[in-house]
């Protein structure tokens, strides 16, 4: 069986890459600072390696978390243009 996308969690992984913060991502996402690191320590696991490197107060992402998270952004733009198309098409 295929395994599930983990759309959620690429868009929290995604916010705390831009943020390099937890709290400051939970803010946006409206979820407290918990949700968000169990959700990288999950989405870690998931992928079996380590997406920030945590050194004196200071979140560094790995490579492979700013590459899912340009992936994730690209993603998100694509789908935002084809459901704009969609409702354009909807209201014309």
């Amino acid at each position: 069986m295929e395994q599930q996308m983990p759309y959620a969690a690429l868009r929290v992984l995604e916010t705390v890459v831009r943020h390099r913060n937890y709290s400051w991502a939970a803010q946006e996402l409206a979820v407290t600072h918990s949700a968000i690191s169990q959700t990288v320590k999950r989405l870690e696991g998931q992928l079996g390696v380590k997406l920030f490197e945590r050194r004196a107060g200071e979140m560094r992402p790995s490579q492979a978390a700013v590459d899912l998270a340009a992936a994730y952004t690209r993603a998100e733009r694509s789908l935002r243009r084809s459901l704009d198309e969609i409702l354009a098409d909807k209201a014309a």
